[in-house]
């Protein structure tokens, strides 16, 4: 009897699949924005470099955590576990899969392209052009929930942590958070008043994950290069849903008539290209986007 009570213990336990190591068990903000996001399936937290495992009792309080790295246990990693054990309540929280952006000819989504006729760019002032990325297909049962197309629009050369936009009106996106930008602040040169650059289409489907250093993007759960960062809407106050991050490899130059200083920022130019990547999170409910840069 005290065999079967146990295993039938050991099945109701249950789990949570992070992915990502930098968890702070102690940090409520980051571990709410965790399960909110970077909850995966356990077949793709195996599938990619590093996952923390959250495990709970029977009872549904937090009874171990462990960071895995390469397949390994990784026994130096703290994450407040001493203080949250026995006190940490499991609970349920949406499980994402993990897919790759994969060039197809006729995919649901692109990279680049000319601004379309129908779209208003802003017309607020950066150093920078506001650049024309692409867009997302709400039409792709993946992206149903996005209730329309989601125009990429951002000034990329610039120097931001978080951009908000307003997509209430889809074909007409403006910035939330403008004042709190400094429209001068570019690393690069060579930009003026009729700077412009448009980049080649590319179109692409998603797929299951498999190896995201050789794909255009990825979807389902972000991979952060640095410390999570899971941003609120400002509207709303809730967490936003992950769209795609993405260092747009391979998305080169159809037209560009920046002429830099310096031939080290030309690749800059010829080609769509972030020292990192850039994340997008989106609150279908307010219509309001937000891009993250993070370097490294």
């Amino acid at each position: 009897m005290d065999i079967f009570k146990k295993l039938f213990s050991v099945n109701k336990m249950k789990q949570h699949y992070i992915g990502t190591w930098e968890v702070d068990l102690t940090n409520k903000e980051m571990l709410d924005g965790l399960l909110e996001t970077l909850v995966i399936t356990k077949e793709c937290a195996q599938n990619q470099f590093c996952y923390t495992l959250l495990e709970y009792d029977e009872n549904g309080l937090l009874e171990n955590a462990s960071t895995y790295a390469d397949g390994k246990l990784d026994t130096n990693k703290r994450m407040g576990l001493e203080h949250a054990r026995g006190l940490l309540q499991y609970r349920d929280a949406p499980v994402h899969r993990v897919y790759q952006f994969a060039e197809k000819e006729n995919g649901f989504h692109q990279f680049g392209g000319e601004v379309p006729k129908e779209l208003t760019m802003p017309n607020d002032y950066f150093v920078a052009p506001i650049l024309y990325l692409g867009y997302i297909n709400s039409q792709d049962p993946i992206f149903s929930w996005l209730r329309h197309p989601l125009h990429i629009v951002c000034p990329l050369h610039m120097n931001f942590d978080a951009i908000y936009m307003d997509y209430s009106n889809p074909l007409a996106p403006r910035f939330l958070n403008y004042n709190e930008l400094d429209p001068e602040d570019c690393p690069f040169d060579g930009f003026t008043a009729d700077s412009d650059i448009v980049y080649h289409p590319i179109r692409f489907n998603l797929e299951p994950y498999s190896d995201y250093g050789t794909s255009l993007g990825r979807a389902g759960a972000p991979k952060w290069t640095q410390r999570p960062a899971t941003p609120r809407c400002p509207k709303s106050g809730k967490f936003m849903r992950f769209v795609f991050q993405s260092h747009f490899t391979g998305v080169n130059a159809m037209r560009n008539n920046v002429i830099p200083e310096s031939e080290d920022y030309r690749q800059y130019y010829d080609e769509l290209f972030i020292d990192g990547y850039l994340y997008l999170f989106f609150e279908p409910e307010t219509n309001v986007a937000c891009y993250i840069a993070q370097y490294g």
